[in-house]
């Protein structure tokens, strides 16, 4: 009796020591092939899975030593790899994910409408070369299939199209997506503060026009 609750005693201490330890906020980015069009959050802290574009959330279950997982909307159990502290990997059958997470000492106390205003009326400045705004209007092509307003419309001075943005508040987060044009990559990035200069980034997903993008300057 004595050497079997030894020998549970070393395994489950073998077990803890291997487990992987997953907590805070996460987002997927585009790097991947996946089945799943929309970008997944994913809270280890609530235990719930969600997406950029929608409100809807589901649940997720982890085993112990976080190595594998089940979430709603996702059929089948994905197996989870931590690469370092801030990148996880989601592999299951016809499912791939690449995560970043999301850096806790970057909340943002103003609302997703403030920091709405706060770019519509102050950014001045270019980004990486391309002359832009982000307005208040509706994405024309939403607009034009009359969907609900939940992107606004970007405009790319510089190379005469219009892509979309939006804000995306979560927990004290804040991420903000925009295209450079209709048919453009999406790029999302953490805003992490702001300032009279404008909005500090750490970007989640690069585009092919725009690339480790760190600060939108304002005028003010």
């Amino acid at each position: 009796m004595k050497k079997i609750a030894s020998l549970l005693i070393i395994f489950a201490t073998f077990s803890a020591t291997y487990a992987q330890n997953l907590d805070g906020v996460w987002v997927s980015t585009g790097k991947q092939k996946k089945t799943h069009n929309a970008d997944i959050l994913l809270d280890f802290d609530s235990k719930t899975i969600g997406n950029i574009n929608s409100n809807a959330s589901g649940k997720i279950v982890v085993n112990r030593k976080a190595t594998k997982m089940k979430a709603d909307g996702i059929k089948g159990k994905l197996n989870v790899q931590k690469r370092g502290k801030n990148t996880l990997i989601l592999n299951g059958k016809n499912t791939y994910y690449i995560l970043n997470k999301l850096n806790t000492a970057g909340k943002v106390n103003m609302t997703k409408k403030e920091l709405g205003r706060f770019l519509t009326d102050q950014f001045c400045d270019e980004i990486q070369g391309i002359k832009a705004q982000f307005t208040k209007e509706q994405f024309f092509l939403d607009k034009k299939a009359k969907k609900a307003h939940k992107r606004n419309q970007f405009i790319n001075y510089s190379q005469r199209d219009n892509g979309y943005w939006f804000i995306k508040k979560f927990k004290g987060y804040a991420l903000l997506v925009f295209t450079t044009g209709q048919n453009k990559s999406e790029n999302i990035f953490q805003i992490e503060s702001v300032s009279l200069n404008g909005l500090k980034l750490n970007q989640l997903q690069n585009s092919a026009q725009v690339k480790n993008l760190t600060q939108i300057k304002t005028c003010l």
